[in-house]
């Protein structure tokens, strides 16, 4: 289960006019994280500073051995070095489907597409 590990808030209110807020009052998610990249990317940043990838077993998935988006933030790092989007990393590792195995192959597979090399971080 996830927990609220930092709150940010927003120096004005959302609305209409900052476009925040869409036509109908939904809140709009693009033109916040538009605003709040940077703000956002920070507080990963020190969520995930430290996450125990020792003893994890490489047989079965994240989730199932009670990784959280925040953890799996952290060991997404080691890929977004390597220039595998963070937002890409962590979703292939809190894939409910896959196992870390698996995981880690995929996104081996995308950095070396990116990279045009033959490179594989092996940390599973």
């Amino acid at each position: 289960h996830e927990h609220v590990a930092e709150l940010m808030f927003s120096p004005e209110p959302f609305s209409v006019e900052n476009g925040f807020l869409n036509g109908t009052g939904k809140v709009n998610r693009r033109a916040l994280l538009a605003a709040y990249q940077a703000n956002l990317d920070e507080m990963l940043e020190k969520a995930a500073d430290s996450v125990e990838i020792d003893g994890l077993d490489p047989t079965q998935g994240f989730v199932e051995q009670g990784g959280t988006s925040m953890k799996a933030a952290n060991v997404a790092k080691l890929y977004t070095e390597l220039g595998l989007p963070l937002g890409r990393a962590v979703a292939l590792l809190m894939d409910g489907q896959a196992t870390l195995a698996e995981a880690a192959a995929q996104m081996n597979k995308e950095v070396r597409l990116r990279r045009q090399d033959t490179f594989e971080l092996n940390i599973f």
